[in-house]
């Protein structure tokens, strides 16, 4: 309820559940029910193979999309597709979502993932045209539409390093260069747990901007804090 009152920002849920298996959320919390906390609008997940699970009736609300962005190339985005889920995209898997988007009928709604500086997934600066206008022509053809644009943070958790705002002013570049291939990305999203708290709270150095649309909050959402040396109190 705090994530949600510090911010207008749209709300997300990041998290990995099996529920065969609840160490699955131990990045989060291992006993945490998987209902749609106060104030989330959106569940975004690591990978497809748990998002099933979520899209049952009764785990989550019905209007809270869900998302996942971390693919293999036995991903398969068919079901994805069929079940509504969002996809993120960061490069090679863009062909096969829309070739899933074809043989299923299903428009594939997808968020594009750039790599501002964490080097972890997503298009690279000398990717991101060839991405981007690839994703144009199939937003054209009708088979994805491109709802976002989001990148992660790599040192969120240090308030006073400088690679934050780095950060978020390369990604501004990103979504400036896919506006002028024609993409009109309604949902750019940054902010994790400890950017979102800094950005919004007093007595922190860290740019409101950061929200952006939406943000990604995961330890957050349970109460715990995401800041060395800051408690939950604090």
């Amino acid at each position: 309820r705090t994530v949600q009152d510090l911010t207008t920002a749209s709300g997300s849920a990041v998290i990995r559940w099996d529920p065969d298996d609840p160490l699955a959320m131990v990045d989060y919390h291992p006993n945490v029910d998987p209902s749609l906390p106060y104030g989330v609008t959106r569940w975004l997940d690591l990978v497809f193979d748990t998002l099933p699970q979520l899209a049952a009736p009764g785990v989550v609300e019905e209007d809270a999309p869900l998302m996942a962005w971390l693919h293999t190339p036995s991903t398969d985005f068919e079901a994805a597709l069929q079940e509504k889920i969002r996809l993120g995209v960061s490069g090679w898997d863009l062909e096969a979502v829309a070739a899933a988007a074809e043989r299923t009928g299903e428009r594939a709604i997808v968020h594009l993932k750039a790599d501002t500086g964490l080097g972890r997934n997503g298009a690279t600066a000398a990717d991101w045209p060839a991405l981007v206008a690839r994703a144009a022509s199939l937003e054209e053809a009708g088979l994805i539409t491109v709802e976002g644009i989001f990148s992660h943070l790599a040192v969120a958790d240090e308030p006073t390093r400088a690679e934050t705002a780095q950060q978020l002013d390369t990604l501004d570049t990103f979504v400036a260069q896919a506006r002028e291939a024609g993409l009109d990305p309604k949902i750019v999203h940054l902010a994790n747990s400890p950017a979102t708290l800094t950005a919004s709270l007093e007595g922190w150095d860290t740019e409101e901007r950061l929200l952006g649309d939406g943000v990604r909050c995961g330890l957050a959402l349970y109460g715990l804090s995401p800041l060395p040396g800051v408690t939950s109190e604090d």
